[in-house]
């Protein structure tokens, strides 16, 4: 038999273990230390790096998260952030590497300085280069969940969002003509999800059971992969002081560990914000513009000084190695050109 005991906290629990049949401790995410001394039935919070996050991004796969947002505002700035994953592909064809998917990916978020990331088990998709429509994908989703594919996922976005209880969702960007309808399909259930997750009167089970009251987004950005569209523009060369190196730099870490091969950042990324509950337009600034967040509050790290060396220097190198990694793109591997720069290479990365 078993009895519910609450711990009156939502942030996910990883491991629980005790002692004696009193004094137990539980461990979750945002370094959260919880302990009890009656069995469970009452639980103290002991430590804890923030009970929220500011920033959830939620997307099909890790390679699609966009890590320059995570490294700006997150590592930058010392808003918590943390991302879902919403699908697997290593069903038909696990992967060689020794780390699991998972695994990777939180690595890789938490190398541009956000809290991590999680994997959704229940929706695969199948191997990439097979192209699928939506409702293939959907059929898909239907065959592992009993036929409830999109309500599952649906109820799931549902949940975490009522859970980390984020200021800012980031997600895929909508596709209605059907470039790409995994993209544009997750999207959709995002969107949707969003406004489920204010409403009391959606999954109430989320409440009565979970003690997870329903939670206001305030703002919803996609990743603008038409730039003319984008509401905000993020300038990938730019100096990121508190990390002591550019965007592009830090985001390269984190994309080491989930992507193939190294692909450079594009010179700015844009971000359409496709939903805003503030007033009078005052989200369109930028991705917090309109909110506030105490530093060393409930969903933002203390922020720290800047790295105590040369700004000016530290310019001139981030500005530089995106000069070369330009140089090296517009020029063909095979060109009399590329042999004549990379025998100069030596001195091109001197300084950096």
């Amino acid at each position: 038999t078993w009895e519910l005991l609450r711990t009156d906290q939502q942030l996910p629990l990883y491991a629980m273990t005790f002692v004696d049949q009193d004094r137990g401790w539980a461990v979750g995410a945002l370094g959260t230390i919880l302990a009890t001394r009656d069995g469970g039935r009452t639980w103290r919070r002991q430590r804890t790096g923030g009970t929220r996050v500011a920033l959830l991004g939620l997307f099909s796969e890790a390679h699609r998260i966009p890590l320059e947002m995570f490294a700006m505002q997150s590592g930058e700035e010392g808003y918590l952030g943390f991302a879902e994953l919403l699908n697997r592909r290593d069903i038909e064809l696990p992967s060689a590497d020794d780390a699991p998917l998972e695994d990777q990916s939180h690595a890789a978020l938490s190398a541009v300085g956000a809290c991590g990331a999680e994997l959704a088990w229940r929706f695969p998709v199948r191997q990439s280069g097979l192209r699928f429509g939506a409702q293939d994908l959907m059929n898909v989703w239907d065959r592992a969940n009993d036929g409830q594919g999109v309500d599952l996922m649906e109820e799931l976005v549902v949940r975490r969002i009522r859970q980390w209880r984020p200021e800012v969702v980031i997600t895929e960007a909508a596709s209605p003509r059907g470039d790409h309808p995994l993209s544009h399909l997750i999207s959709q259930i995002v969107l949707s999800a969003v406004t489920d997750a204010a409403d009391p009167t959606s999954y109430p089970e989320h409440a009565t059971i979970a003690g997870l009251a329903p939670w206001t987004v305030k703002k919803v950005f996609c990743v603008a992969d038409d730039k003319d569209q984008a509401t905000v523009r993020l300038t990938t060369a730019q100096l990121a002081t508190r990390l002591g190196r550019s965007v592009a730099e830090q985001a390269a870490d984190g994309y080491s560990m989930i992507c193939p091969r190294f692909e450079p950042s594009p010179v700015t990324k844009g971000f359409q914000l496709v939903q805003d509950r503030l007033p009078q337009s005052a989200g369109r600034k930028d991705v917090f513009s309109g909110i506030f967040l105490q530093p060393g509050g409930e969903a933002r790290r203390r922020t720290s000084q800047p790295v105590a060396r040369n700004m000016e220097s530290l310019a001139r190198a981030a500005q530089k190695r995106r000069n070369m990694e330009q140089l090296f793109e517009a020029t063909s591997g095979a060109s009399a050109n590329a042999a004549a720069w990379l025998g100069q290479v030596q001195d091109l990365t001197k300084s950096l």
